[in-house]
């Protein structure tokens, strides 16, 4: 928070989008976030965007063999395919809110 303040700061009328990653919670549970004025300001020219979680079992491999995502899909078990291509549709919809439509 301090940071995003910080750079808030920084920039004043720049749009500055927020990523929750929901690996670490429902949106309701990023309380401090949800109940700042810098997510007001945020809101004001930008977005508050939830980032989806990926699988623990996706992520793992993903983690465990350091390479990168489109390496990794080719070794993949077909379930883990799955899991990944629903994983990057879901963060390219998300991005697609702040690239279709910067403003609303």
């Amino acid at each position: 928070m301090e940071l995003l303040h910080s750079f808030q700061q920084s920039l004043p009328k720049a749009a500055i989008h927020v990523c929750r990653n929901l690996f670490f919670g429902q949106p309701e549970q990023f309380e401090i976030y949800n109940t700042s004025k810098a997510r007001e300001k945020v809101e004001a020219q930008g977005k508050t965007l939830d980032f989806p979680v990926l699988s623990p079992s996706v992520a793992t491999a993903l983690y465990s063999r350091r390479q990168p995502i489109k390496t990794a899909y080719e070794q993949m078990r077909i379930s883990e395919k799955v899991e990944l291509s629903r994983w990057k549709n879901r963060c390219g919809e998300m991005l697609n809110k702040v690239i279709e439509n910067p403003k609303s």
